[in-house]
């Protein structure tokens, strides 16, 4: 049997597939980046565009825009579940100057791990995705059967 703390992912990503952000990418339609919030503004503007897309008491998901080669100064986010709208090929350099590079495609899932972390999007094109932060995980799920 899956734990609760599973369960919420999955249904924001079902709420999220239903809805059409699953497959939504950056348009016409969407807010200019100046709309963006949050993480953006917490890396004193060096950090991804960020718009809200679901929030209540258990889960926070957080659409991600990262322009061509753009830069994400160090930060540590609390773990969370990536959702890839676009391709991406990501640098992650870590505080003992250690570093990685990733790809990752589009409608891929992966769980990121709490961690300290800088990043580069070393692509020509943007990269988006959908950040899903579990809130209170366990305080309101179900126990296991």
């Amino acid at each position: 049997m899956y734990r609760g703390s599973v369960l919420i992912p999955a249904l924001a990503l079902s709420t999220l597939v239903a809805s059409g952000l699953w497959s939504r990418t950056a348009g016409a339609g969407d807010p200019p980046p100046t709309a963006m919030e949050s993480a953006h503004e917490e890396m004193g503007g060096g950090g991804p565009a960020e718009m809200p897309v679901l929030e209540n008491d258990q889960v926070r998901v957080v659409r991600m825009h990262l322009g061509p080669h753009q830069k994400i100064p160090m930060h540590q986010p609390p773990p969370h579940l990536v959702i890839w709208l676009t391709p991406a090929h990501l640098q992650m350099t870590f505080p003992d100057g250690t570093s990685k590079q990733e790809r990752f495609s589009r409608g891929q899932a992966t769980w990121v791990a709490a961690q300290k972390h800088a990043g580069e999007n070393l692509g020509d094109r943007p990269v988006d995705f959908l950040a899903v932060f579990v809130k209170n995980a366990g305080a309101s799920a179900p126990a296991a059967r």
